[in-house]
């Protein structure tokens, strides 16, 4: 059940005309905006993961629009925390350790509390698509998904927060309830110094010396550690498209490289 929840398989038609399930959500925001805008999207019901495009009118920053957007303030993205799929499809090709790609990502943005973040280019489809609008089948999140890299659940947070998905990517002494041992302080339920220094009675009248008590160490809070995950697609889209134009712009565009039913859509526009 959970299989066909995540499968990426681009329908006929995100509108939703067919009843089997409703089109993905349209929000739109300026580029200062777009942070809260995704963090609401992800943790709030229905828990989905944006997918950020930019309008034809939205400004140009250090990065293309509109990852730029996505890298401000304290928990955006980072490019130690951002995958673009082109290079890691390169990098497959070549054979080499694309999955490090994915796995020091997600390690660098749970540990930093910044957004992980997948890229999909600009660039035109190859030989393995038939349209030139659509993304190369060799983007799809489906040729890199490992429990050690890029687990299916990255697309149902809940599920891989609830069962600890995130201890596979943190090191050893961050990972379940371990916690660094807090500062030396006495408990409040421990015996005072005073207490602790008087001699024990005997029942002959003498007095003996206490066993100073063993008080454990304490432990600091447990550290809870989440991941915030973002989609990110460079390929601009006209200004004034309503929410179906859009719908359609991302069902040819990434239909076949996500799972669409995962996912709602975020427009970053200057107005």
């Amino acid at each position: 059940q959970r299989g066909a929840r995540l499968r990426i398989a681009p329908p006929l038609s995100l509108l939703g005309a067919d009843g089997s399930r409703p089109p993905p959500p349209v929000l739109r925001c300026r580029p200062e905006e777009l942070i809260a805008r995704a963090a609401t999207m992800l943790f709030e019901p229905p828990f989905l993961v944006p997918l950020v495009l930019a309008a034809a009118d939205c400004p140009e920053g250090p990065s293309p629009a509109p990852l730029w957007c996505l890298e401000a303030g304290d928990h955006g993205c980072i490019p130690l925390t951002s995958v673009h799929l082109a290079y890691a499809a390169s990098e497959k090709r070549r054979r080499r350790d694309y999955a490090a790609l994915f796995r020091k990502a997600i390690q660098e943005a749970l540990l930093t509390c910044r957004t992980f973040c997948l890229v999909f280019g600009d660039d035109p489809g190859g030989e393995d698509v038939k349209n030139p609008d659509e993304a190369p089948n060799s983007w799809s999140v489906s040729e890199f998904f490992d429990d050690t890299s890029l687990p299916l659940d990255t697309f149902d947070l809940r599920h891989f927060h609830g069962f600890g998905g995130q201890n596979r990517f943190l090191p050893d002494d961050k990972r379940g309830w371990h916690c660094p041992i807090a500062e030396p302080g006495t408990p409040a339920h421990a015996p005072s110094p005073a207490a602790l220094s008087e001699p024990a009675a005997t029942p002959t009248g003498e007095t003996a010396a206490s066993p100073q008590p063993t008080v454990p160490p304490l432990l600091a809070p447990a550290t809870l550690y989440l991941l915030h995950f973002a989609l990110v697609s460079l390929r601009r889209i006209a200004g004034g498209l309503n929410d179906d134009a859009v719908r359609e712009h991302v069902r040819i565009r990434l239909g076949g490289c996500i799972p669409l039913q995962r996912v709602g859509v975020i427009v970053v526009s200057a107005t």
